[in-house]
Parts: C-alpha cells; structure tokens; sequence
C-alpha cells in the first residue's frame, strides 16, 4: 500500500531535516478574551464542550498602562463557537472594575477545501461602556511537518497604541509537548511570549493547566510584565454524540456481566421482574398487557442528572426479565415480545419507550440501533387510565419525601463598588409527594457567610440572607388533553409574599415547540413592604421555545409583565453541553407606570449545573439529594445612552418557582420524543454504566 501524501510528506522531511511530524497544536488563550497568540487572536476556538478559566496580571485599556488583573470564562458552546465573559479589575480591588462579553466563530468546511481556518470575533461585545472592544477577522494556516502556526488578520478595535485596529500578524511554535513561543506584530509593536502547559492525558479528566509570559514588547505604555494562567476542563457530562467502535465494543468482564443479565429473560416470571425493578429503586411500579404488548409504568427518583439514564436502566432490566416465560404468565402467546414503559413523575405519565426486547437486547449487546425502538408522549394520560394493570402500584410515592441541599448565591459582580460582593447560604428544601400531581414544598435558609457590603446598613445590606423559611407552597398539577400540564401553587414565597402561581406548558407531540403561560398574584405579608408602595404582585408572562436536541439547542422568547411590574420581552439561546447547559440572554424591558421610564436592555448569561450524584441515594420515605438544577448568572447593561454600565435593579425578574413543570415533570425541557431518539445512545450507556456499580 502506498503511504498517504501526509505521510509521504513526513518522510521526506524527516529525510533531509531533524524536524519530525507533529501533532495539532495546541489552542492556548491569549492576554485577551480569546484563543490566540500574545495580544492578538489566530482561528482557533476552544473545543465544544470545555470550559476555560483565567487569571492574568496586566490588561491594556484606553491610553493608560495596563490594569493589574482579569478574570476570564470561556466556554465551547457549540462546534466553532467560543464565549466568554471577562472581570477586568484595577490595582485597588474595590473600585474600577468592569464586566464585558466576547465571541468569536471559527467558519466550518473552509479548511477542508482551502487548508487554512477562517474566524470572525468581536471582544467587548455591546457594552455601554465598552473599554475594551475589538472587532476582528483572522485566518491561519498550520504546517504538517512543523509545529508552527501562522495568523493574519484585520481588526477595528478601541485599544490603546492601535493594537489591532488595522491588520495584524503571528506566528506560534510548539518545539515540545509542554511548551509554545508565540510572536506578533499587533499592528504597531512586536510582542513576543512564552507558553508552557501541561501535555494531552497528563492530567485527569483530560483538563489543562497553561501559563503564559510576555517576554518582550514595543509598547512603551506597557512598563510591567504581562502573565496570565489557565485552567481548563471538560464539561460535566459532556461527550462527542458519534461513538467509536472501540466505544461500542464491550470489555471482557462487562460482556460477560451482559451476558449473564439477559440470560435471565429464559426463566424469568413477572415477579422476579417487579422485584428487579424495585431492588434498584424506582416507584409506583404496575404492570399490565394491552393486546400483546407488555405494559410497565415506574417512576424515577434515584438518576439525578438526566431521565434518559433512569429510561436506559429500566428498559435494560425489563428487556432482562421479559421473555417468552413473562409474556405466557400474562397469557400472551406473540413470540414477538413487544414492551412499552410508560414514565411517571409524581404519579403523571409524561412519555412512554416502546421496543421489541429481542430488538433491545441486541442494541444492548452490540450498540447497534434498534430499529423497532420509539418515543411517545401523545395520549398518555388515557392509555395509563385504561390500562387494565395487575395490581395495585409497588413502592407507592404517597408521603415519600425528599431532602434536597443547594447552595443560595446572590451577588453583585464587577459593579462601581466592587469585584465581587455575595451573600452565601444554604438552602434546604422538603418536598412531599401526596396523590398524583400534589406535593407540599417548603425550603428554610441558613446564611452561612458574605462579604462586607452586604452587612447590614451596607450597600446590599437589604438582599442579605437571612436564616427563615423562605418558602412553603402547596402544587397540584394535572395532565390536561392535547400534550398541556398545568401547575397551581399556593402559599408563601420570597421571604414576604402570599398567593397563587399557575403555569400551562404545551409541547408538541414530539418536542420541538413548546408555549407557555405564567399566571402569578401575590401579596405582601410585611408592613413595611406595604410602606415602600409593593402592595402585590401580578406577574402576566407567555413564553415560546424551540428545542433542537440534534444541535444540543434551545431558544426561547418570554414576554409580558415581571415581578417588578415592568414589561418587555427576553430571548435566551440555550445551549446544552451534556447536562450542563449555558445560556445567553437578551433583555429589554421598562417600568411603564412611570412617565419618564426608558426602556433598559441588558445581557446575561447564566450556567444550570446538576449539584447531584448520577446515580442517587435509593429513595426511601426519607432521601437526600443535591440540587438537580443549580443555577448561577451574571448580567450587564447594555446600549444605555449614558454611556454607564451600572447594574440592573431588579428588573426582568420572574416569580422563580424551583418546583416548575419543566424541572419537575419534564426534566429540564428535554424529556421529550425527539431528544430521546437523538440521544437514544445514552439508554445503552446508562445502563452499562449501572452495570460497572453492581
């Protein structure tokens, strides 16, 4: 065979130099909001699903010498697309500090044809005060059989010296594993750094640690030495969808395992089925026949992060234990052993898994797609009514509580008087479950620590947590016809507030579009509130979304009235990187009721994480559990005529029920026909997953 021209090429140079062929460079941050040399970028992004955190001494703003420190955050949301947000704080941390937003896109299909990268980027992105900001377009080129890099590019940018407002050049050069030296011409000066960071598999999780130094520089404002080091880490749950081949074969001893588990569909009775289905911790357990297709209903508590891996799990062990043996017991004779498992979330059918088990077990063993397996979430209120189930429910939910602990952060990030000010505390929620739909759920604050300005007297001294019972609430939700679940929720909420909250959501029989309204009234409880003219609270809100699990994707558009009785409109692009999943935000919202109010815009963007074990405690009458969906956000003001970038007081505020529809019954909006046949991998590796704890 002969070599490939690659190949051919290495050769060659090995031939007649010392050099040798060298893998992809690595993609290193810059001094700047973006992957890239010293002070200007290449084409490269950060990879889909990677998280990259900053610190760095010396920042260029205006025409003054460097401020001391930044903080930056990256994120590669999708393929191409690289994020981030940035603290830049002066020498005093107290004062001076400044919150901005950066993007920058890496086009596709363009080095295919052409060989080099092409990007597109914007630093300081739409700020009212945009110290900071860079447009710029950028390629670069990367040698086969030399570690080199090569970036040109053009920019218009508000920097000091001109850097990078006019056209721009780099070159970086990897001689080892561990190390890069990067130079740059940044449109009027020479900069020159040195990179060292830790090699690919060197460090757990495939994380990296880099540190960069600025050797030398013509910028005479530039008097003190510029470094920056980062850390960068995968994503919670994050994982290319495609799986190798070496992903899809099993290890001996796991094979082995399988093996064993699905041989028991040969003996198995409907019993030991029931009793699988309970030993590993699921609920309201009933089974039934509907023609000859086997019928269970179970619900999940103990897989905390997804659905799907609670799906996977239980469609392995049912496909384990329904055999020819299970369907005779309940007086089916069809050889062709089909099987639905109707999920329940508290006591409410909301979507149902349908396969032939041979069909199954094979996607088991080989990884293969079953053809014979489908989603359904349409009519499953009347198919779960109807069905004739054996026996009452196994395991019933009724006055089965969970303890659920999350952190509280209120804070106030990179504002006119401070980098970051906070107030910490815990949050520990008990929730009940009564009959189908029905939970009492009551949450009690204990503070644990904040900075000084939110002492009390102090500038956030009012949003200090207190140690009280911040909520106790009474839900009741039902499955209404047409794919519609509505939630009422009575009681006590924000630390002052009585009255109702109702919210409708209707999906689309597979899951792409979903429309939504939130009903809210409240009254405060407190005189003093009644003082400061907060006498209630109606809160009017519809909202439309579009989900598109194939692009890990979602976007939302809200609108109506806020908690604060100020009306507008808010569009969020959400972005799902396994479980986690990043969300950026656009807000342009007026308090009306007042003749001289403007409208205000504002950005934001916001990180949900699941603060929970993957596979949970085994849910008893009491379970203890971390939150399911810890959310963390920070936001600035953009497009303001004053040109200021002070913060937001309170407006686009919403009612912020924890126990919504789509955390608790829907599973994060994702628990739908459509994303469990993208994802219909994850059922596999869930369930072999579950197999390496036993």
């Amino acid at each position: 065979m002969l070599p490939s021209n690659r190949t051919s090429l290495c050769l060659l140079t090995m031939s007649i130099s010392s050099f040798q062929c060298y893998a992809a460079l690595d993609n290193l941050p810059s001094l700047q909001s973006f992957t890239g040399a010293v002070l200007t970028p290449n084409a490269q992004v950060l990879k889909t699903g990677k998280a990259s955190f900053l610190y760095g001494q010396g920042v260029y703003k205006d025409a003054q010498a460097p401020y001391k420190h930044q903080m930056l955050l990256s994120v590669g949301l999708f393929p191409g697309l690289e994020t981030s947000g940035r603290i830049v704080v002066s020498d005093d941390f107290d004062h001076g500090s400044d919150l901005s937003a950066s993007l920058k896109y890496q086009l596709p299909l363009i080095k295919q044809y052409t060989g080099f990268d092409l990007a597109f980027g914007v630093q300081d992105l739409g700020g009212a005060a945009n110290n900071f900001q860079a447009y710029y377009a950028v390629t670069d080129y990367e040698f086969t059989a030399l570690p080199i890099r090569l970036s040109a590019g053009v920019g218009q940018s508000k920097l000091p010296d001109n850097i990078m407002n006019g056209p721009f050049a780099s070159i970086e050069y990897q001689p080892f594993s561990f190390m890069q030296l990067a130079a740059e011409h940044d449109n009027t000066e020479l900069n020159v750094a040195a990179k060292v960071f830790t090699p690919p598999k060197s460090l757990p999780f495939d994380s990296q640690v880099s540190l960069e130094y600025q050797l030398a520089t013509g910028h005479e404002t530039n008097q003190q030495a510029m470094w920056a080091a980062n850390l960068s880490v995968p994503i919670l749950g994050y994982s290319d969808r495609a799986l190798s081949k070496k992903e899809k074969s099993l290890s001996t001893s796991l094979e082995d395992k399988l093996l064993i588990e699905q041989s028991l569909h040969e003996v198995s009775s409907v019993a030991s089925l029931k009793h699988a289905l309970k030993k590993e911790g699921f609920l309201n357990i009933q089974v039934g026949m509907d023609k000859n297709t086997l019928l269970i209903a179970l619900e999940n508590r103990r897989y905390n992060h997804n659905e799907i891996d609670a799906i996977g799990v239980a469609m392995a062990i049912i496909s384990n234990h329904a055999g020819k043996a299970v369907f005779s017991e309940l007086g089916s004779d069809n050889n062709e052993q089909n099987a639905k498992l109707i999920m329940l979330k508290k006591g409410i059918p909301v979507v149902a898994v349908e396969s032939n088990m041979h069909c199954y077990r094979e996607f088991i063993l080989s990884g293969d797609n079953c053809e014979q397996l489908t989603f359904t979430s349409h009519e499953l209120s009347k198919t779960y009514r109807q069905t004739d189930w054996q026996e009452d429910k196994i395991a019933s939910s009724f006055g089965r509580s969970q303890i659920i602990f999350s952190p509280l952060v209120t804070h106030a990030v990179a504002t006119e008087y401070g980098v970051y000010d906070y107030s910490l505390a815990l949050g520990t929620n008990l929730v009940t479950t009564l009959w189908p739909g029905a939970a009492i759920d009551l949450r009690y604050v204990l503070p644990l620590t904040n900075s000084g300005d939110f002492d009390d007297g102090k500038i956030w001294g009012e949003k200090q947590y207190q140690s009280e019972i911040d909520t106790a609430l009474f839900h009741q939700a039902f499955s209404l016809p047409f794919n519609v679940l509505n939630q009422t929720s009575l009681g006590y909420i924000k630390s002052g507030y009585v009255g109702v909250a109702n919210e409708t959501l209707w999906n689309s029989p597979q899951g792409y579009l979903s429309i939504g309204l939130d009903v809210n009234y409240f009254e405060p409880t407190d005189k003093h509130l009644n003082y400061r003219k907060l006498e209630h609270k109606r809160t009017v809100l519809g909202f439309y979304q579009l989900s598109l699990p194939q692009f890990n994707w979602q976007v939302k558009v809200q609108g109506g009235t806020f908690w604060n009785g100020d009306t507008g409109i808010k569009i969020s692009s959400m972005h799902w990187l396994g479980d986690v999943r990043v969300d950026a935000s656009y807000q342009n919202t007026q308090v009306t009721q007042y003749d001289n109010s403007l409208p205000e815009e504002f950005a934001s963007i916001n990180i949900s994480i699941p603060l929970t074990f993957w596979r949970g405690m085994k849910p008893g009458y009491i379970q203890f559990k971390g939150d399911n969906n810890f959310n963390y956000g920070v936001q600035t003001r953009i497009n303001n005529e004053d040109g200021h970038n002070q913060l937001n007081t309170g407006l686009g505020k919403t009612v912020n029920i924890k126990h919504d529809i789509a955390s608790q019954y829907l599973n994060r909006q994702r628990l739908s026909p459509n994303y469990l046949q993208v994802n219909s991998d994850r059922l596999r590796s869930a369930y072999l997953k579950y197999l390496t704890t036993q």
